[in-house]
């Protein structure tokens, strides 16, 4: 998977509308709420930029993103 940097990310997500459907992240995580995990990920590394133990976050953004992308 190739890095993409946050501010892609936000600007790629401002023109989606989250619906209310769940999403199979990986075998282990499934997101019941799509808009609140996006902003929660989003504000934790936007606070904590460039801090190494923030990078689950932004795997998990990064994955989100790309099964959005490749949806299209």
């Amino acid at each position: 998977m190739k890095m993409v940097s946050l501010k892609e990310i936000e600007n790629y997500f401002k023109q989606v509308e989250f619906t209310d459907d769940h999403l199979q992240l990986d075998q282990c995580s499934t997101i019941t709420n799509l808009e609140k995990f996006y902003n929660s990920h989003l504000q934790a590394l936007k606070k904590n930029s460039g801090d190494k133990r923030f990078m689950p976050y932004y795997m998990r953004l990064l994955k989100f993103y790309y099964i959005y992308k490749n949806s299209e």
